[in-house]
């Protein structure tokens, strides 16, 4: 690990100002450690934060060049803390996160029917749904196309069309089933007819400018793109029926979202749940953010009651029919619970939310943290599962 391990030491402070001591941070750092000892991650970047403080970021392993396929004599990068990743459906949280500020501003209202705002979405069993319904994933059109994600994703305006034209699926209507892609489209059309500004004006309005971050943006228009972290396939091979429910579940295959992810298009797209583009820092400090009710460093970025609004609960706990588990959804967050949750155990108050397949990415108002754990390894199955479980609890223990 020794090897491979950068720090930011001037961005972390003393563990005894985040309420830890150093012996709580090693054990941390070292399940971390453990992680990426799996060798299913080709590069991990994490950050912790406590009481407002940063007590862990740091980084493991190579952004570029020590990943399955590449070529041995290829450039090795080692990944920083600073080194921006994709976080793919972790998108979703900041999509929602600027549909609450225009709710709260006036702009668009998110009880209201999604057909106020796209009239011809109304097509199709569809004119119920609301923009509530959208957040929380009950709004009955999580699937997309048969042909599942393709490079269509890339056109904004052809999926936005496509997703007005689908039916409603009837099995999942007023249920919970996860919208892996479709979801976010539909909240981004809304956002441009409310205010006749795009997702990313609109985020750089809100939050990227206003709280100084670098990247934090929906692909990385104008930035050097050969610096965000490169994702690859790892692990055990997908296999029936494992792959089978993961493209149900995800809209496509392993390969072929990785594939995307390494066309050039995607960093330039605006893909409202999937394309992101941050740091861990930026990522952790983001959560703070709303962990801190909406400000941070003393900068507002939106009221208290809207922070209490978009992270309780929409609904109990519910089997998901795209997921295929119990799931505990808010109107933009995946929720933790208890005794065991996403989060680890006993995380009820947490919220947050799960990038493809391994980036989480939460705040904890019961242990007063936020946390980003960025990674590039995708891989369903393996040893893996078990270590990063366990640093899941090592967190949720130590900051307890």
């Amino acid at each position: 690990m020794a090897n491979t391990e950068r720090r930011q030491p001037l961005a972390e402070v003393d563990p005894s100002e985040g309420g830890l001591s150093q012996a709580q941070v090693n054990a941390i750092w070292d399940k971390v450690g453990s992680l990426y000892g799996t060798k299913i991650y080709p590069a991990i970047s994490f950050t912790l934060m406590r009481h407002g403080r940063v007590l862990l970021s740091r980084a493991l392993g190579h952004s570029h060049g020590h990943g399955p396929g590449d070529h041995p004599q290829a450039e090795r990068r080692l990944m920083t803390a600073d080194t921006p990743a994709c976080l793919f459906s972790t998108s979703k949280a900041v999509t929602a996160t600027i549909i609450h500020i225009l709710h709260e501003q006036g702009a668009l209202d998110i009880n209201q029917r999604v057909v106020e705002y796209i009239p011809e979405f109304y097509q199709k069993g569809k004119g119920a749904i609301t923009i509530a319904d959208v957040l929380s994933h009950r709004a009955g059109f999580s699937g997309f196309t048969r042909r599942g994600v393709t490079t269509e994703i890339f056109d904004f305006d052809h999926v936005v069309r496509v997703l007005c034209d689908q039916g409603a699926e009837l099995h999942t209507k007023g249920a919970v089933a996860y919208h892996a892609v479709t979801g976010g489209y539909i909240l981004g059309e809304i956002v441009r007819r409310a205010t006749g500004e795009d997702l990313r004006q609109n985020l750089h309005k809100f939050i990227k400018k206003p709280l100084g971050f670098e990247w934090f943006d929906y692909g990385a228009p104008g930035k050097d793109r050969s610096l965000i972290a490169q994702n690859y396939v790892t692990g055990w091979p997908n296999v029936f029926p494992f792959r089978q429910l993961v493209e149900y579940a995800i809209g496509s295959s392993f390969e072929t979202i990785v594939d995307l992810a390494r066309d050039a298009r995607f960093y330039t797209s605006i893909i409202p749940s999937a394309n992101m583009v941050a740091t861990a820092p930026e990522v952790a400090q983001f959560f703070q953010m709303l962990l801190s009710g909406g400000e941070l460093n003393g900068v507002r970025i939106m009221k208290e009651e809207t922070v209490r609004r978009m992270t309780a609960e929409a609904g109990n706990t519910w089997f998901d029919r795209r997921l295929m588990m119990p799931m505990r959804y808010s109107q933009g967050f995946m929720l933790g619970n208890s005794p065991l949750g996403l989060y680890g155990p006993d995380t009820k108050q947490a919220f947050g939310h799960l990038g493809f397949m391994n980036i989480l990415c939460w705040a904890d108002p019961q242990r007063d943290i936020s946390v980003a754990l960025l990674n590039t390894g995708k891989s369903l199955g393996g040893r893996h599962l078990i270590t990063f479980a366990d640093l899941l609890r090592t967190i949720a223990e130590e900051c307890a």
